[in-house]
């Protein structure tokens, strides 16, 4: 073969890669108003989608039904407008009610003011909670045992290390334990009778981000204990929009997008996607989005994971005006192994570096790998497995391209 059609071959092989991993996601009915930073919930098999940024009026209510998913409903005036204009809202569905939190209402909203909408009479009313008055953001929160638990956040430009437990029945709220290490824009999933709370990190008195994490820790509802170590970090660290946890499907977490943090602590938008297995402790990483963007919906129904709306835009206060209504959907991306390009870029970056060796010699240590580490085959796995992988991909323009 001569080196033109060398050349050739290679762009065909990886133009190939590139369609494989992009039509994973499949491309699946538009939402009718473009719109980002909405709350959003499912109830009954069908998605409900809620208000955005500060213009509820012009964002009404629009709702997909699973069963027949050719396209979403928009809830008529006034039942599906939400009573308060509500930007970095934190939602979350219990026992068939979409519940959404106020985050900032122009000011540092009060975290205390809780609207719900219920499909039952398609109507939204307010809730108060007997919980602390102060004002909070960009905190996430999940629903557990008939409670819903809210995470951390950031209280007049302090970083809160809460965890509270709020009771929808009783309207009564309690503080249940504290977070490791404060952060804020964190995603969090639950598995099983833990929470996971995964990446994010600090910002400024200004907001502007400052350090980003890859930590996980685990938060054991039952025993209302904190795991804070021996657990395989985030392979990229980032942080996550507000408000909107981590979809599980099949028992796995998706983290979806999200912002990384340049040299100049300028935030960049990713279209990663990287899923966690509890079980095996392990990383994998998953097919990434047709588009970057941020400030969307990521949630899973009907054994799929579904990315709605967002912007494309920068990360700033004019980037409303890019906000899209695409919706994307994604069957369970897990893999039982992975081939050799795979286990070669472990962390997905494109290239063999020193992380791909970290997340090797770790996972391996740990015996949560799922990938073989008795490279050398002598029945063990020790240093000389870490060098046989080194020397095997390093200097490989093939594999790890």
């Amino acid at each position: 073969m001569n080196r033109i059609s060398l050349i050739a071959s290679l762009l065909m092989f990886f133009a190939c890669v590139g369609i494989a991993r992009a039509n994973a996601w499949q491309a699946v009915a538009p939402i009718n108003i473009a719109r980002s930073h909405f709350s959003a919930a499912v109830i009954d098999n069908k998605i409900y989608i809620g208000h955005s940024a500060f213009d509820p009026q012009n964002y009404p209510m629009e709702v997909l039904d699973l069963s027949s998913p050719q396209e979403w409903v928009t809830l008529p005036d006034p039942l599906g407008i939400s009573p308060t204009a509500i930007a970095m809202s934190a939602s979350v569905a219990l026992n068939g009610v979409f519940y959404s939190f106020t985050a900032n209402t122009g000011g540092f909203g009060s975290f205390s003011s809780v609207e719900h909408f219920n499909p039952a009479n398609n109507n939204w009313d307010s809730d108060y909670f007997n919980i602390s008055p102060d004002k909070v953001f960009n905190f996430s929160v999940v629903a557990y045992n008939n409670k819903i638990y809210s995470f951390a956040g950031i209280t007049n430009k302090e970083f809160s290390k809460s965890v509270m437990a709020l009771n929808p029945t009783t309207h009564f709220g309690q503080n249940v334990t504290k977070i490791p290490q404060p952060h804020a824009q964190s995603s969090i999933a639950v598995v099983n009778d833990k929470a996971y709370i995964i990446g994010g990190g600090l910002q400024d008195g200004n907001l502007h981000f400052s350090q980003v994490y890859g930590n996980v820790y685990a938060y054991d509802f039952k025993s209302n204990k904190w795991q804070t170590s021996g657990i395989s970090p985030l392979p990229t660290p980032r942080f996550f929009d507000q408000g909107y946890s981590a979809p599980v499907l099949n028992g796995k977490i998706y983290l979806i997008g999200g912002f990384s943090i340049d040299q100049d602590m300028q935030a960049n938008k990713l279209d990663k996607v990287e899923i966690y297995d509890p079980v095996t402790n392990t990383w994998q990483i998953g097919p990434v989005l047709p588009e970057a963007t941020y400030d969307n919906v990521k949630l899973a129904a009907n054994n799929a994971i579904y990315v709605i709306g967002g912007n494309t835009g920068e990360n700033n206060s004019s980037a409303y005006l890019n906000s899209v209504n695409h919706v994307w959907k994604l069957a369970d991306a897990w893999k039982a192994s992975l081939n050799e390009q795979e286990t070669c870029d472990l962390n997905g970056d494109g290239k063999f570096s020193s992380s791909d060796m970290s997340l090797f010699s770790t996972n391996c240590k740990n015996n949560t790998a799922y990938w073989s580490c008795d490279l050398n085959q002598d029945g063990k796995f020790d240093v000389k497995d870490n060098a046989t992988y080194a020397a095997q991909w390093k200097n490989s323009t093939t594999s790890c391209n």
